[in-house]
């Protein structure tokens, strides 16, 4: 299959996945998120669900009892137990609270019985095909969201198709991790967070992706995420009006990632641990700030699982990121309950974190790790670096055009804050102070050497916010257009459509569209990987091994058998020629089973041998030469199999037959074995 092909069906895998996991099991499990429509369903399903995930199998693993079924136990147990605490606190005796659970599922069983029967045709048309013009007006913007935000996904995976190996070393280091949680091993010497890797081995379990391929486009699924949460955000700062303006943001976002913000599509399409960790600490913040307003209260479940979700994933977004939301928050909280609720409040959100690096405080004091290393690697991640070529202009000019326009919209928010003499300080005024600030870390007037924080790990972040800050831009233009100049508000909601649609395209026509890059070097070159996906899905787990540099002993794990270049040259030669002896041993006295594997795949670039990334092999060239050498002597041997399993322009595979009918998945489900062993050639026979 061709690799295009692979990612396009397992990215449609995924999505089908998320759709049915978060859209419709997580409503069941969540009652505030049942109660929601539309995005803010996804969004407390997301948080809720995804955040229990994340830490059952912190917590399974830990306890060394990790596997699908008892995270899939655990989360079905969880509400019954939930259930049986309310009906504690509610005053049931400690003897009657079983049975009265037992009544309430035996209740809501006969509902759902008496509910199946009244399923007809006419109730399900009467329910569904009633006042359709109605239902889309209504739907419009929300449809109009979900296609922008399948085209930012879109883009983003666009370099993942284009190439198939990842562009640097951290994609191994993240496999590694998520194949260590398959091992009931979750942290390391040093106990790094494993949040996203949770995601990622969950997700692969259930779609049977693999999960290299998923690191390969998590980037591109999380961006439609994130793009549908900058919709979210912009619609809870305007408090809904003007919903094109969210639309806005979030399109700047999908269509000129390259040109307006601190972005990378090569770097964007894979795995990226700071965007799934905004994916939880957003959503977070903003459920908080709807929580102390007290108005259309969520449970504070979401906020606790919120928090710690993002500590399990990222610590420096924990601190850096929604630690100053939190903080920021706690001065809106209106002047009536200021003085009750401050306190309180701030004492929950010091609990909070103080239980979230627990786990990690206790692991560093057992493993005897200095705690300043420790939060050294978390601030500072060497792994992650700044690279956009394609920005209008440089970012420290970018970001000061950016202060200045934050500025402006804030004193026109707080001129407008005071005039009106409104009770407490806005969401939107929080949001551009916060703005702001980062922004001010990105100009030239800064010195970054005075805080610990590192401006690289800051671009995620400043990605989401610029967006946000369009949309608010656009939102308070149409509002100065309508209040002061008299704008009707109906030919407003003509206008505004057309002017999105007219700066969104001209910049993409006046810009040349979308950039990519191709500066950043390769890890290996792209033939191996678009054969080794097709390995993995047509071959038998452990019946092939893979020669590779040593890298790639990571992808071996849990899956095949493995040989670097430098074994496999040194070793290989003698192992064939006692295979060859065995083989002339008749079956019935064979005793040893310490065989090669029925097929043995070897990776070869082509020259001038420039793919793979220096570090990852050195003298690639002579390596190389010294395979292909050994490959033209091997074939001269009598009773070997040699063939050419892949080639494209800059690699070709080569697979050493052994025993052909052992190792491919149809053959062996077709039971065909050779001719002298008299048996049936297909199970059809």
């Amino acid at each position: 299959m061709p690799y295009y092909l692979h990612v396009l069906l397992d990215a449609l895998r995924i999505v089908v996945c998320f759709v049915v996991i978060f859209a419709w099991l997580g409503p069941k499990f969540l009652p505030h998120a049942r109660k929601q429509h539309g995005i803010d369903r996804l969004i407390y399903s997301c948080l809720g669900l995804g955040g229990l995930i994340i830490v059952a199998t912190f917590i399974l693993t830990m306890l060394n009892i990790y596997d699908f079924i008892s995270l899939f136990t655990c989360l079905i147990i969880l509400p019954f137990l939930i259930q049986l605490y309310h009906e504690y606190r509610s005053g049931t005796p400690f003897l009657q609270v079983f049975k009265a659970v037992e009544n309430r599922v035996v209740a809501s069983a006969i509902k759902a019985i008496e509910k199946s029967k009244e399923l007809t045709l006419a109730s399900l048309k009467k329910k569904y095909l009633k006042k359709p013009g109605f239902l889309f007006k209504k739907s419009n913007y929300l449809l109009t969201a979900i296609i922008i935000g399948a085209c930012a996904g879109i883009v983003r995976i666009i370099p993942a198709i284009q190439s198939s190996a990842p562009s640097s070393r951290n994609w191994y280091f993240e496999l590694e991790a998520v194949k260590n949680l398959r091992l009931q091993h979750y942290f390391g010497d040093i106990p790094m967070p494993r949040g996203m890797h949770s995601i990622v081995q969950l997700f692969s379990t259930l779609t049977q992706v693999t999960p290299e391929m998923i690191l390969n486009i998590l980037g591109g699924l999380v961006s439609f995420f994130l793009a549908i949460l900058i919709y979210w955000i912009i619609r809870e700062l305007t408090k809904g009006k003007r919903k094109m303006s969210a639309l806005f943001g979030m399109s700047i976002y999908a269509f000129l990632p390259t040109l307006l913000l601190p972005i990378s599509l090569d770097i964007e399409s894979e795995s990226n641990i700071l965007k799934l960790a905004l994916c939880f600490a957003l959503p977070t913040a903003f459920v908080f700030l709807r929580n102390i307003r007290m108005k259309e209260k969520a449970p504070w479940f979401y906020v606790s699982i919120g928090v710690i979700a993002t500590g399990l994933i990222n610590i420096f977004v924990l601190i850096f990121i929604l630690l100053p939301f939190l903080l920021f928050g706690l001065f809106t909280i209106p002047r009536k309950f200021f003085l009750k609720n401050f306190l309180k409040l701030f004492t929950y959100i010091l609990s909070l974190y103080v239980l979230t690096l627990a786990p990690y405080f206790a692991y560093l004091f057992y493993k005897g790790v200095d705690i300043t290393s420790f939060f050294e690697l978390q601030f500072y991640n060497t792994l992650v670096f700044s690279y956009f070529p394609n920005l209008i202009t440089d970012l420290d000019m970018l970001s000061l055009i950016y202060l200045g326009i934050g500025l402006f919209v804030l004193l026109g928010f707080l001129i407008n804050h005071f005039v009106q003499k409104n009770r407490y300080l806005g969401d939107i005024a929080i949001f551009l102070i916060m703005f702001c600030c980062v922004s001010f870390l990105y100009t030239p007037y800064f010195n970054i050497s005075f805080l610990l924080i590192d401006p690289d790990q800051l671009n995620s972040f400043y990605s989401v916010m610029i967006p946000v800050v369009f949309g608010l831009v656009f939102y308070f233009f149409f509002a100065f257009l309508e209040d002061v100049l008299k704008l009707k508000e109906s030919l407003s909601l003509y206008i505004q459509p057309f002017i999105m649609v007219i700066l969104i395209a001209g910049s993409l026509i006046g810009t040349g569209g979308i950039k990519m890059t191709d500066e950043l070097p390769q890890t290996l070159p792209n033939g191996f990987f678009n054969a080794y996906y097709n390995i993995v899905n047509e071959r038998l787990p452990y019946s092939y091994s893979t020669v590779g540099p040593e890298i790639d002993r990571t992808l071996a794990m849990n899956r095949h058998y493995f040989m670097n270049y430098e074994f496999f040259l040194q070793n290989y030669g003698a192992i064939d020629s006692l295979y060859q002896q065995y083989l002339t041993v008749p079956v019935e006295q064979r005793e040893s089973e310490e065989i090669p594997p029925a097929s043995i795949f070897l990776f070869v670039e082509k020259p001038p041998y420039n793919s793979i990334q220096q570090g990852i092999l050195y003298e690639s060239s002579t390596v190389m030469k010294d395979i292909e050498q050994w490959i033209a002597t091997f074939r001269e041997l009598e009773n070997r199999t040699i063939e050419v399993y892949y080639e494209s322009e800059d690699a070709i595979v080569y697979e050493i037959i052994n025993r052909a009918d052992e190792s491919n998945i149809n053959k062996v489900l077709l039971n065909m074995y050779p001719k002298e062993d008299g048996r049936a050639s297909s199970l059809f026979k």
